[in-house]
C-alpha cells in the first residue's frame, strides 16, 4: 500500500506533518478532510508533490521528556486493561501540552473512524518517536502492550538525559561566548571612538590596536541591517535545507574529530535499542532491523540496518552485511555477529545498547569539558587585546600630556 505524506494545518491554525497509507491519493485527502485538516501539500512516495502552500516551516516534534511521559501513561493504562478510546480519552484531557493534545484528538477521531490503535497512531502524524507506532503493532498482536511501552519509556528517559547532560554542558561556555562579543562590540562602538577622539584632536595617528576596534564598530554601525536580516534568513534557511538534507548533514558532522564519534555513537545506541525493544518482544529479526532502520532514516548507518535485513529475507543473513559495514565499531559487528549465530541476540543487543549509551554519555561529557577551557581561553585572549589596546591607548594620552 503506498504512503502519502502531508502537510496540513488544523482548524486552530497549527501546522501538521504526519503519513498515511491508504491506497490512492483521493482516499488520503479524505481521511485528512474527516480528521478536519486543512491540505497544502501531499506527497506520494515517488516524490510527486501537490502543493498549495509554502514548505519553509519546521514540524513541531513532541520533546523527548513530554514523549517518556507519554509512554510512561500508556503502560500504566493498558495495564489496567482500559480499552483503546478510554486510554486515548484519559491521555487527552490529561495533557498540558497543546500538541499531545491534539495529537490524541485526532487519535480518538480515528478510532471512532473504525481503525486500530497502531494504525490511529500511524496516521496521526510523525510528532512521536517510531518506535510508538511499532510497539503499538507488536502490543496490539501479542495483547500485551504494557510492558513494550514501559521500556519505551526506559529508552526514552536515558536519550533525555543524554541530551540534557549534553545541552546543559553547552550553557556556560554559550554565557562565555556571547558576554565576550557583548564586551568587544561595546569597545568597537562606544568606547573607542571617544578615546580616538583625543588623539585627532591633536593631529596624532590613532594607535593601531584602538583601530582595529574603531573599524569593527564602523562596520557595525553601518551594516547591522544588513548583519540583522542576513542573520534572520540563516536562521529561518539553514535549519529547513539541513533537514532536507539532513544525511549529508550528519554525514559531514561524522567527519569531525570527537563530535563525529559521539554522534555516530548516539545514532548507533538508538538503532540498536530499538532492535533490543522489538526483539524481546517477539518480533521477527528482519522486521526488526528494517523497522530500526526505518526509525532513523536519516542517519547513515541505518542503511546498513535495512540492508542487513533484506539479507535476512533473502535467506540470508545479518552478520555478513555488517561485517563489511566499516562504519560501525568493531565491538558491535563482533557481537552481533555472535548474537546471531547463538540466538541470543536480545540479550546481545541489551548489552551493546547499555555499552553504547554509557559511551556515548561518557564521551560528550569528556568533548564539553574539553570545550569549555578552550573557548574561555579564546574569550580571555580576546577580552586580553581589549585591556592592551585600552591600555596602551591611555598611555600614549599621558604622552600627550607631556
Amino acid at each position: 500500500m503506498p504512503r502519502f505524506r502531508y502537510t496540513a494545518y488544523s482548524p486552530n491554525g497549527v501546522r501538521e506533518v504526519g503519513s498515511l497509507d491508504v491506497a490512492s491519493e483521493a482516499q488520503a485527502w479524505d481521511k485528512l478532510s474527516s480528521l478536519g485538516l486543512t491540505v497544502v501539500e501531499l506527497l506520494t512516495d515517488t516524490g510527486e508533490a501537490r502543493s498549495v502552500g509554502l514548505r519553509w516551516t519546521l514540524a513541531r516534534r513532541i520533546p523527548l521528556s513530554v514523549q517518556a511521559d507519554i509512554a510512561e501513561q500508556l503502560a500504566v493504562l493498558f495495564s489496567a486493561r482500559l480499552t483503546a478510546p478510554q486510554i486515548v480519552e484519559v491521555i487527552e484531557k490529561s495533557a498540558t501540552l497543546p500538541a499531545v493534545k491534539r495529537k490524541f484528538q485526532r487519535i480518538g477521531r480515528l478510532l471512532a473512524d473504525g481503525a486500530s490503535f497502531p494504525d490511529a497512531f500511524a496516521e496521526s502524524g510523525d510528532d512521536l518517536h517510531p518506535l510508538f507506532v511499532s510497539l503499538a503493532r507488536i502490543g496490539h498482536a501479542t495483547g500485551d502492550p504494557s510492558n513494550l511501552m514501559k521500556s519505551l519509556a526506559v529508552t526514552l528517559r536515558r536519550q533525555q538525559k543524554i541530551a540534557a547532560q549534553v545541552t546543559g554542558s553547552l550553557i556556560y561556555p554559550l554565557i562565555l561566548v556571547i558576554g565576550g562579543v557583548c564586551i568587544l562590540a561595546l569597545m568597537s562602538i562606544y568606547l573607542a571612538p571617544r578615546l580616538a577622539t583625543i588623539f585627532t584632536s591633536v593631529e596624532r595617528p590613532v594607535p593601531l590596536e584602538l583601530s582595529v576596534f574603531i573599524e569593527a564598530g564602523e562596520f557595525l554601525r553601518y551594516w547591522w541591517p544588513v548583519l540583522l536580516l542576513a542573520s534572520l534568513v540563516l536562521g529561518l534557511v539553514v535549519p529547513v535545507l539541513a533537514r532536507q538534507s539532513k544525511r549529508k548533514v550528519v554525514s559531514l558532522i561524522r567527519r569531525l574529530p570527537v563530535v563525529g564519534e559521539v554522534t555516530r555513537d548516539a545514532a548507533l545506541s538508538r538503532l540498536t535499542r530499538s532492535v533490543q525493544i522489538m526483539l524481546a518482544a517477539g518480533m521477527p529479526l528482519a522486521s526488526t532491523l528494517r523497522a530500526s532502520a526505518a526509525a532513523l532514516p536519516s542517519d547513515p548507518l541505518s542503511q546498513h540496518f535495512d540492508l542487513a535485513g533484506a539479507a535476512i529475507e533473502a535467506g540470508g543473513n545479518g552478520r555478513g552485511t555488517f561485517a563489511v559495514a566499516r562504519e560501525l565499531p568493531t565491538m558491535f559487528r563482533e557481537l552481533y555477529a555472535i548474537g546471531e549465530r547463538t540466538n541470543t541476540l536480545p540479550s546481545v543487543m541489551d548489552a551493546i545498547a547499555t555499552a553504547l549509551e554509557d559511551q556515548t554519555e561518557r564521551k560528550a561529557l569528556q568533548a564539553m569539558t574539553l570545550l569549555t577551557p578552550i573557548l574561555t581561553l579564546f574569550i580571555g585572549g580576546g577580552i586580553a587585546f581589549l585591556v592592551y589596546a585600552v591600555m596602551n591607548a591611555l598611555l600614549t594620552v599621558n604622552d600627550l600630556a607631556l
